[in-house]
C-alpha cells in the first residue's frame, strides 16, 4: 500500500515520551503541602506548650514554699506595724494596730512548729523569698505619708491591702495543708486577722 504524499509518519522522540509519562497533570494532588506539614508541627508544639503551662499552674508552689513565704510576710508585717505605732494619730487606728501587732506576734510564734517540720528557719529565710517579699516600697510610701501629714489614711489603706493578700495566701495554703496542726494554725490566724482587716478597711480619717 502506497503512502500518500501528504501523510507523514508521526515520530515520538524518546525524551518526549518519558516526559509525558513522568509529568503529573496540573491540579493533581501530590499529598499534603509543605504549609500543612509545618502547620501540623507548629500546632503540636503549641498544644504541648499549653499542656506544660497548665501542668505548672496546677502544681504551683509547694506547701513548704508557701509556709516559707507566709513566715517572711508575717515577720515583715509585724515590723511595719510596730514601727507605725508612734506615727498614728487616731486613737481608734492605734488600737486596731496594737491588736494587729499582737496577732502577728502570736502568728510568728505559732508558725515556728510548722517551719521546723519543713526544716525551715524564720531567722534565715530563703534569699529569693525575702527579696520578693521586701517591704521597702511600702515603707517609702508610709514615710511620704508621714511627711505629708496623711499617715493614718495611707496606713489604713496599705494595711487593708496587706492583710487581704495575707489572708488569700493563708486560705490557699489551707486548701493543701494535711496535718491538723497546720490547719489549726491557719484557721486561728484567719479568725484573728479577718476582723482587723475589716476594721482597717472601714477606717475613716475624717471622723477620727
Amino acid at each position: 500500500m502506497d503512502m500518500q504524499p501528504n501523510e507523514q509518519p508521526q515520530e515520538q522522540h524518546p525524551i518526549d515520551y518519558l516526559d509525558s509519562i513522568s509529568s503529573v497533570p496540573k491540579g493533581a494532588k501530590q499529598g499534603p503541602s509543605d504549609k500543612l506539614f509545618f502547620g501540623a508541627i507548629v500546632g503540636a508544639l503549641l498544644v504541648a506548650l499549653i499542656i506544660g503551662v497548665l501542668a505548672f499552674l496546677a502544681t504551683g508552689t509547694s506547701t513548704k514554699d508557701d509556709f516559707a513565704t507566709l513566715s517572711v510576710r508575717l515577720a515583715n508585717l509585724q515590723t511595719v506595724a510596730d514601727e507605725a505605732q508612734d506615727n498614728i494619730v487616731s486613737g481608734d487606728l492605734r488600737a486596731t494596730n496594737t491588736s494587729l501587732s499582737l496577732v502577728l506576734t502570736n502568728a510568728n510564734r505559732d508558725i515556728e512548729e510548722t517551719l521546723t517540720a519543713y526544716e525551715l528557719s524564720a531567722s534565715k529565710p530563703d534569699p529569693k523569698i525575702a527579696a520578693a517579699e521586701s517591704t521597702e516600697e511600702l515603707s517609702e510610701r508610709l514615710e511620704d505619708a508621714r511627711l505629708n501629714a496623711i499617715f493614718d489614711r495611707i496606713y489604713a489603706r496599705e494595711m487593708t491591702y496587706q492583710l487581704e493578700t495575707m489572708l488569700i495566701l493563708i486560705e490557699q495554703i489551707q486548701e493543701r495543708a494535711d496535718s491538723s496542726a497546720e490547719q489549726e494554725f491557719l484557721s486561728t490566724t484567719i479568725e484573728n486577722m479577718r476582723p482587723l482587716q475589716e476594721r482597717f478597711s472601714k477606717f475613716d480619717a475624717a471622723s477620727s
